[in-house]
């Protein structure tokens, strides 16, 4: 006890706030981690097209891959696209093709197709492309597709793989995009979704 108070425990001495300090600086964007997965590209508006011969849709169903994203052997694309036609009363085919180009490559197609009878109503087609890196001038090209009808049922499956030559994949790019055509009595066929990931090894 002091001299001159005699509870010095019951003093409150004030607090003083400075002014906030400034805001730092945003920090560098962290680096891929192995085994990490993107989504390099998800398209969810619906086109149509209603050509007798291969066509693009309405709105353009298109990626360009970047030089050198497929950076080493082992990494993969995963490329999903959902594809829906109405065939109540109609007959004939639509037919969905995923294009895949690029810089000093020739293109190649991959055709899809869906078969309509006059009793059928809806049918969706869901195709799945799984591209792995082999080389830097190697793909292998795995495909599933599946079509359902309005019930979910699915009433046709295709698998099939292969090897691909390409130009380099460390200075060339890589350019997919869907493309579609009808024929019978069949009038607007429609590619609801194109979605890429990229799988990073």
């Amino acid at each position: 006890m002091c001299d001159t108070c005699q509870d010095c425990d019951n003093i409150t001495l004030p607090v003083i706030t400075g002014p906030t300090g400034a805001t730092g600086a945003t920090g560098a964007a962290g680096s891929n981690g192995s085994n990490g997965v993107a989504i390099l590209h998800n398209d969810t508006t619906q086109s149509t097209t209603s050509s007798t011969s291969i066509a693009l849709f309405s709105a353009t169903k298109a990626y360009t891959l970047p030089i050198n994203t497929l950076s080493t052997n082992g990494s993969k694309l995963i490329l999903t696209a959902i594809f829906t036609t109405t065939g109540a009363g109609t007959s004939g085919t639509s037919n969905a093709y995923i294009y895949m180009a690029g810089s000093s490559y020739t293109s190649k197609t991959y055709p899809y197709q869906i078969n309509h009878g006059t009793s059928d109503y809806q049918f969706y087609l869901k195709v799945r492309l799984e591209i792995t890196r082999e080389s830097t001038t190697n793909l292998v090209i795995a495909s599933d597709s599946y079509v359902c009808d309005e019930t979910g049922s699915t009433i046709d499956h295709y698998h099939f793989s292969e090897d691909e030559t390409v130009a380099d994949l460390s200075a060339n790019t890589l350019v997919f995009d869907c493309r579609g055509k009808v024929s019978g009595t069949i009038t607007t066929f429609n590619c609801d979704q194109l979605t890429i990931e990229h799988l990073i090894k």
